[in-house]
């Protein structure tokens, strides 16, 4: 007998009441922090570990690569999964409406191997692009959630090119050069994983 997943999505979906730290990093980069997300933090890991995972390349035919294996979430399922999020987000900024353009889980790891494709999973990427007609409409936030029991810290990181923090702050020939960049690392053989700071433009 085949059984709705409804309950186990929604149970998963639960959040804490979250209270959020602000931060201002180093160039003007605003962001929120909390702990303790899910309420069910175990049953949310359980979940992710079953679903299934392919290295970006195989299944997103954009110029963007991340490293480690990927799940992609079909839109459809993005209201079940975020709802209560969303919530939280849109008192937060003082918003009547939010939604949700893209939802992925991504599993990283210190031994996870490099695309042998090409050398953009090497390389970050930008979550809000003031030169596409969709996403140039509304503000962006970016939501990372870690789900790692690992003993080593966890960090993420945020970039600059030719001096811009931002990407809403980039002219357009700030954003040709990094199509530019891209195009020319596409097919490009990395060996090694390798620190981008002060590389090219970045």
């Amino acid at each position: 007998m085949i059984n709705s997943s409804t309950k186990i999505w929604k149970e998963i979906s639960e959040v804490n009441n979250l209270e959020f730290e602000y931060h201002l990093l180093p160039g003007n980069v605003p962001i929120l922090i909390a702990n303790n997300v899910f309420l069910y933090p175990d049953k949310v890991q359980e979940f992710l570990e079953s679903l299934d995972y392919w290295e970006t390349k195989d299944f997103d035919d954009s110029d963007i690569v991340r490293p480690g294996m990927t799940h992609q979430f079909t839109p459809n399922l993005f209201s079940m999964l975020g709802h209560q999020l969303t919530q939280k987000f849109k008192k937060i900024f003082g918003v009547n409406d939010m939604s949700i353009i893209d939802m992925y889980t991504q599993a990283t790891s210190g031994t996870m191997g490099l695309d042998v494709t090409g050398g953009l999973c090497c390389y970050p990427h930008m979550d809000s692009d003031p030169f596409d007609s969709i996403e140039s409409e509304r503000p962006c936030i970016v939501a990372n959630i870690n789900l790692s029991k690992s003993s080593d810290p966890v960090t993420t990181g945020f970039w600059s090119w030719r001096g811009k923090n931002n990407v809403l702050d980039f002219n357009r020939e700030d954003k040709n050069t990094l199509i530019n960049f891209y195009d020319r690392h596409e097919e490009q053989s990395i060996d090694k994983w390798f620190q981008v700071h002060d590389y090219e433009d970045f």
